[in-house]
């Protein structure tokens, strides 16, 4: 039995399953859970798998876009994917997705002071009725709405045909975990080792030293033109 509560992933379309079977609600996570003194092994199939955020680190640039929530109107920054070397993207730019990187992105951004500055939602599992299964996703971080993934990349997508940038859309930096990035050299994530790393980058243990957004970065509160869903597929003037 557990000492503390055990956090769960229930989609939407199993929660009268999982309460059923005696999990619980938090209302401020807005996620299930297993009270303290519970034998989690029946929720076994809605335990989050692990995310490995210990170890080596590489610096990586966080990206995000200012949204408009669609039921609440409220404003906020919906997260994008990471820049980071290009030795560990198949991406020329170094750019991966947030979906390849979401579990991670969860436990490294949640409750920090940079989602608390650019109102970024809580980063979870959601379902959708396209995706009843969930996902980890975006959400607004006042009415806790689903941000779908398609959306956003389909907004970066027409951003950077019109001739915008990955550094127009940086937000801050952190030091990522190495074994949390997905692999470019196969489908065993254990297929890093030392000698990937930047030499003059590296540093161990400090996953979770997230720093400040750079200076000057407006908050979501404020978006500035350039970070307006608006601006995005519409280039500065000279920008091509």
């Amino acid at each position: 039995m557990a000492d503390t509560f055990v956090m769960l992933e229930v989609p939407i379309n199993q929660k009268d399953e999982a309460k059923a079977l005696g999990a619980r609600w938090d209302p401020d996570a807005r996620s299930w859970y297993v009270p303290a003194g519970r034998d989690a092994t029946p929720f076994a199939r809605w335990l989050p798998p692990p995310v490995r955020t210990h170890g080596p680190t590489i610096p990586a640039r966080l990206l995000g876009q200012a949204e408009h929530c669609y039921r609440c109107t409220g404003r906020g920054t919906a997260l994008t994917g990471l820049l980071v070397s290009h030795r560990y993207s198949l991406d020329p730019c170094g750019f991966i997705s947030f979906d390849s990187v979401s579990r991670a992105l969860a436990a490294l951004v949640n409750d920090t002071p940079l989602a608390e500055r650019y109102n970024i939602g809580r980063i979870r599992l959601r379902s959708s009725f396209a995706y009843p299964g969930g996902y980890v996703a975006n959400a607004c971080r006042y009415c806790d709405a689903l941000w779908g993934s398609f959306p956003l990349q389909e907004s970066v997508t027409e951003f950077l045909a019109g001739g915008g940038t990955y550094d127009r859309l940086v937000i801050g930096e952190l030091a990522f975990p190495i074994a949390a990035l997905p692999s470019i050299h196969g489908d065993d994530e254990d297929d890093w080792d030392e000698d990937d790393s930047d030499d003059e980058a590296a540093t161990p243990g400090a996953a979770n030293e997230m720093a400040l957004p750079r200076p000057g970065f407006p908050p979501a509160n404020r978006p500035s033109a350039a970070m307006s869903r608006a601006r995005l597929t519409r280039p500065r003037p000279g920008s091509r």
